[in-house]
Formats: structure tokens, sequence, C-alpha cells
């Protein structure tokens, strides 16, 4: 485990699963410091798609702001707050309302845990974003390039001690908003065009859904 990079969508249950990885590393004798990945707590994502918070916003935040703090000390390399554009895309975004509701999300994250007393460098190492990827070629190409520029500019208005601070990490994913079900081999080029965009864009870590994903379970040839 201290080889592969080891991603958890983790949802409510971040606090437990981190506590469970943690365990079976040490029954591993493997250096906290070498685990890579993320076990992600994504509450304001919870909150677009479901209207609430997971346990009312004022605990959810305090309970977000242990877990950052804990994986920190701890585990410095496992990243554990996810901003999801995926969540803004996938229910009919423009590439810059995307952008601009998961850098929202992101000025949110930073603001609130500050008030719960992290450091912005404690803050913006432990924050991962994900942007689903449209078939709009260059558009997708620049709201990527856009999204790393725009973040420095955010994370700059902070005063971080450190630099690399102002690094965003991202994962892409191709869209699951533009597939067809009538012509599911159109699925193919639409997700190679936007697999080749996230990958221009900067993408680091890149998901590529089956060609048949959005309505049934993908079998073995897709």
């Amino acid at each position: 485990i201290e080889n592969v990079a080891i991603n958890f969508r983790a949802g409510d249950g971040a606090a437990a699963i981190l506590a469970l990885f943690l365990i079976e590393a040490e029954k591993r004798g493997v250096d906290f410091g070498k685990l890579r990945g993320s076990v992600e707590s994504d509450i304001l994502g919870r909150l677009a798609l479901t209207a609430r918070f997971p346990g009312g916003e004022s605990e959810s935040f305090r309970q977000l702001g242990i877990l950052v703090s804990y994986a920190a000390d701890r585990a410095a390399s496992l990243k554990t707050i996810l901003v999801n554009g995926g969540v803004f895309h996938d229910s009919g975004a423009s590439a810059v309302e995307e952008l601009a509701f998961t850098l929202a999300s992101g000025v949110e994250y930073m603001s609130r845990l500050a008030s719960e007393g992290l450091c912005p460098d404690t803050i913006a190492a432990q924050m991962k974003f994900s942007f689903s990827v449209g078939s709009n070629y260059f558009m997708e190409i620049a709201k990527l390039r856009a999204a790393r520029l725009l973040w420095a500019e955010i994370v700059e208005r902070y005063e971080p001690a450190r630099e690399e601070s102002k690094q965003m990490n991202i994962e892409a994913r191709t869209s699951s908003w533009n597939k067809t079900i009538f012509d599911p081999y159109v699925n193919l080029l639409r997700g190679t065009v936007e697999a080749m965009a996230a990958s221009i864009g900067g993408g680091e870590a890149i998901s590529v859904l089956p060609l048949d994903a959005v309505y049934k379970e993908p079998g073995e040839f897709t």
C-alpha cells in the first residue's frame, strides 16, 4: 500500500475509513508518511445534491476540521477534502459555471476551516479537486488550465507560508452528462476526446467511464 496511491470516496464515513486504513498500514509496518492518495470527504458536494449537510452545518465543518488536522499530523500525503466539480457538470453546468461553482466551494472550505483554527497551508495541502470533462475539446483544456491559475490567485489571498500551497491537485473524469443511450459507440469517441483534453489540461489522475456506464452495469468488453 505504500507503493500505490489509494483513493477512497468516503462520504460521511471518512473518519472511520481513515482510521481503518492507518490501522492496516500500522499492521504492515508501513511509515504513514509514505501513504499516498485520499480519503475524501465532500460535504459541500453532498449539500449541492441533497440540499442538506450530513450532520448539520456547524457540526459537519467541525468534524471536517478534526479530520483534516488529524490527517495532516499523521499522514500528510493523504488528502481528505474533495472539491467535486463533477456534481455541477453532471447536473448540466457549462464549463464556466462548473469552474465558478467549484472554485467557490474551494473558497468556502478555506474560509470555514480557517474559522476552525486551521492554517491556510494545512487546508490547501489537504484539498483535491475533481472535474468532469466534456467533449468541447478546447474549452475543457482551457477550463482545467484556468482552474490552476485562478486557484493560485485565490490561495494567495489567504497568505500561505509555502508557495506549493497554491498548487491545485486535479482529478479528471470523463463526463456522464453527454453520453447517449441510443448510439452507445458514439460514447467511445466522446470519451476519447474527453480523456485527451483532460490529459493536455493537466489532470493528474484520469478516469475514463465505460461507454455504457450511464445506463447499465458495464460488462467485460466495455
